[in-house]
């Protein structure tokens, strides 16, 4: 069975209400941006089948971005994304975080994306007007939402960059959710009944031991108990260089140089008692997984070109982001599959044995565009079956 036909039989058993037109429409579009690698409606139109004009082929997949009975049964693709991710793992490692979707930020994205072993993908997202970025309350109908999706009882460790506040761990706390974060800027902190001090204030004790400061107080205008971790990362000897081989020196360049030389003061949810100050870091560290996905969604080199999609409006996007979700669902069924066919030494460009060259969502793109693997039903799932490593280190919970 070809790798989308898999893909139509589980939304076939697991979306009853789904219309059969409206699932074969999405299904084509689906392979379409597996085989273009281009998230653009004109692009999705050129890689469906060629027994129509082209200006047909737009207009059937630009009634597709708009309908809204789509629209409505989205969150019903992601719950089976969840679910099928998420069947075995107790404590699964959930990155969120928010990025831009248009060059003028008139609309960004909000993701959250689960991490397995090495990658991250998509597994709920919704997008929102630049104004409502940090929003609380968009936040909170975010994990409200996301709360639904998941399975029940599961209870996952949400990691998030400094650009989320207290009202966000507050909320996490409230569901029951373990979390990880990170402290930097403005943000105040105070020990039992000292006065509030500026987070900076502890950077000078960092090195590259993981120390554990126990818990205290963050966010002066909304407090939250946190547990404290202070690491200072390695030089990474990594330099931004113009066309010419000189250093950067954009205002964009300096303020990254500047994040990226300071240490990690992060903080941690106080439930999370296991976990020891080096498995909390090593948990912060996956965060960067989560913009790889949105590399791989913009990118012309590395992913799927949405950076030059033309549709505007929340819900068209929202149905291309869905496409690209679906998409990188079966691609990483392919790599997986690819993988434990010992398929995965003729696509690398060495023969490195300590860790892998290319991810899963590569080879699997390689893979599927080569036809070499048949995906079928029972493949799917033993490979869902299987441990998907998506836990952190942790452990799962009681």
């Amino acid at each position: 069975m070809h790798a989308v036909g898999v893909l139509q039989k589980l939304l076939q058993d697991s979306i009853p209400s789904l219309h059969l037109n409206r699932l074969r429409a999405l299904i084509s579009t689906v392979r379409s941006a597996m085989t273009t690698r281009r998230l653009t409606l004109s692009g999705l139109a050129r890689g469906l089948p060629t027994g129509q004009a082209i200006r047909h082929r737009i207009k059937r997949v630009d009634r597709l971005l708009g309908n809204r009975h789509l629209h409505n049964e989205r969150p019903l693709f992601y719950q089976l994304l969840c679910r099928q991710f998420m069947v075995q793992d107790k404590r699964p490692v959930i990155l969120v975080d928010w990025s831009d979707l248009k060059a003028d930020r008139s609309w960004l994205v909000l993701r959250a994306a689960l991490w397995i072993r090495g990658a991250a993908v998509p597994i709920y997202e919704s997008v929102h007007p630049l104004r409502d970025q940090n929003s609380p309350s968009v936040e909170r109908s975010f994990l409200t939402q996301l709360k639904s999706l998941l399975p029940q009882g599961l209870r996952p460790i949400v990691v998030t960059d400094a650009g989320f506040r207290g009202p966000w761990f507050t909320y996490l706390n409230q569901l029951g959710w373990y979390w990880v974060g990170r402290i930097r800027g403005r943000t105040f902190l105070r020990s039992g009944d000292d006065p509030w001090r500026r987070c900076t204030a502890d950077y000078a004790r960092a090195n590259a031991r993981p120390s554990d400061l126990g818990e205290q107080e963050m966010i002066r205008s909304c407090p939250v108990q946190a547990r404290l971790v202070l690491y200072r990362k390695p030089p990474q000897q990594r330099q931004a260089l113009t066309q010419f081989k000189q250093r950067k020196r954009s205002s964009h360049s300096e303020v990254c140089a500047r994040r990226e030389s300071e240490p990690w003061l992060l903080c941690a949810s106080p439930s999370l008692t296991e976990a020891n100050a080096h498995e909390i870091v090593e948990v912060y560290r996956k965060r960067m997984s989560i913009e790889c996905t949105f590399r791989s969604l913009k990118s012309h080199q590395f992913g799927f070109s949405f950076e030059d999609s033309q549709s505007a409006g929340a819900a068209r996007l929202q149905i291309l982001l869905l496409i690209h979700a679906l998409a990188t669902f079966l691609l990483w069924l392919v790599g997986k599959l690819a993988e434990s066919r010992k398929l995965r030494p003729a696509y690398e460009s060495n023969n490195r044995k300590d860790r892998r060259t290319i991810s899963l969502l590569t080879l699997g793109a390689m893979v599927y565009a080569e036809r070499v693997l048949v995906l079928t039903e029972m493949s799917v799932l033993g490979l869902l079956q299987t441990p998907l490593e998506a836990a952190g280190p942790v452990g799962e919970s009681e």
